[in-house]
């Protein structure tokens, strides 16, 4: 009995099916953020809040955690102190990828469209949106500070 062979550096059809089939399981899989304790060791049995899809970043402000979900196109604000029901809130832009909280505000960096998105966190809703301009480049990291808030890019990687 002959075996199936594959033309040199080909990845057979079964293989290809079961990455594609991983990827996918990957992709639709609610991600979760994990508050782990204060003290210096990891619990091995840390709380879990659901924090969308794809999970991109997280930052705290009081004790609310923003996780911003990049796959469903908002942020999610999870209240540290009660593993209760999270407040979302819709993104302006698509694909936000980057997340901080200042100025009274969260701010999301926005791939698709090359926008910064403020949220209300007390109108739980977006109050404005910051064109950014026409770039191929990803948002690599977006800072709030006094009244001031900083976008970087990055050409293909944010590396």
């Amino acid at each position: 009995m002959a075996a199936a062979m594959t033309p040199a550096g080909r990845l057979p059809r079964w293989a290809l099916f079961v990455a594609g089939a991983v990827m996918l399981l990957l992709l639709i899989t609610p991600a979760a953020v994990v508050l782990l304790s204060g003290d210096d060791h990891v619990s091995s049995d840390p709380t879990r809040l659901r924090a969308g899809t794809l999970p991109t970043d997280v930052a705290v402000a009081g004790s609310t955690i923003w996780v911003v979900s990049g796959h469903d196109n908002r942020v999610v604000g999870l209240d540290g102190k009660d593993a209760g029901a999270p407040a979302t809130v819709r993104a302006t832009g698509f694909s936000p990828l980057r997340l901080a909280v200042g100025n009274g505000s969260v701010w999301t960096a926005n791939h698709k469209n090359y926008d910064v998105s403020e949220v209300d966190p007390e109108k739980n809703k977006v109050v404005r949106t910051i064109p950014l301009g026409s770039y191929s480049a990803i948002p690599c990291g977006i800072a709030a500070i006094h009244g001031t808030v900083y976008v970087t890019f990055g050409e293909t990687t944010c590396s």
